[in-house]
């Protein structure tokens, strides 16, 4: 009986501890788009995700794995490689962490697919939304534009 507490226990503290970091690293919508300005950065799945996820999450925040095509990325053909898609990982809302496979998250991707291309919950998208703009420039390298899907 011990043992089992002790399990639950532990369960208990790292689920707070994940959920303690998810509110952390969250940004609101303002935030994030001050930033990525701020470098001299302009990707275009800003604007259209902004407005998106407003109406998807009004007064929540999200948690991103970026927008720009990492090394792994640029290897290849996407559309993180011309600033016009970005991974949502999990949205905070009342200061409660819905991760990516949540119920009140697929709500949030079924709700973005009105408005924008949404990969989420098969193939490398299980456990983040991949959000872009439809018909986006899908190239290989950073900044670049090129070849349509």
């Amino acid at each position: 009986m011990l043992f089992r507490s002790l399990a639950v226990e532990k369960v208990t503290t790292a689920a707070e501890s994940v959920e303690a970091i998810h509110s952390a690293v969250a940004l609101p919508v303002d935030e994030i788009l001050n930033d990525v300005m701020s470098r001299g950065q302009n990707p275009p799945i800003v604007g259209p995700f902004t407005t998106a996820h407003e109406k998807c999450a009004p007064g929540c925040r999200f948690v991103s794995w970026g927008i720009w095509g990492d090394a792994r990325h640029q290897a290849k053909r996407s559309c993180h490689n011309s600033g016009q898609a970005i991974d949502i990982h999990a949205i905070v809302c009342g200061g409660k962490t819905y991760p990516s496979l949540s119920a009140r998250f697929t709500n949030y991707a079924s709700c973005m697919k009105g408005s924008l291309g949404v990969i989420y919950g098969s193939g490398d998208h299980r456990d983040h939304a991949h959000i872009e703009l439809r018909h986006c420039d899908m190239c290989v390298g950073l900044h670049c534009r090129g070849m349509r899907k």
